[in-house]
């Protein structure tokens, strides 16, 4: 009696392998311009920590650094300029310049 006689034989399929590694993640937190502006407004400023935060973390598990996100999120203004200059490298959109030249027009 062959497997294809047995009707209570499992199927026989060969099995594929996949990879256990998972996709990569962008390097930077992009949103939209508008998104950026309406929630940041809308929250009174906490999405600007959420999005800085999630930069960082991001930018922490690209490049495998041992930072810490959330004080680097929330001392924003001292580490905006250092996030600015790794997203030029990386052509990442305009919205981080737009927040780092906020952040330093205010802290003049």
């Amino acid at each position: 009696m062959d497997a294809h006689d047995n009707i209570y034989a499992p199927p026989q399929v060969p099995l594929e392998t996949r990879s256990a590694e998972r996709p990569a993640l962008p390097p930077f937190y992009v949103v939209s311009l508008r998104k950026l502006v309406l929630l940041s407004i809308a929250t009174v400023g906490l999405y600007s920590l959420y999005w800085f935060w999630r930069h960082w973390k991001l930018h922490k598990l690209d490049r495998k650094l041992d930072i810490w996100p959330v004080p680097r999120a929330i001392f924003a203004i001292f580490f905006a300029h250092g996030l600015n200059e790794k997203s030029l490298v990386s052509n990442v959109p305009w919205a981080l310049e737009f927040w780092h030249g906020l952040l330093t027009k205010l802290t003049r």
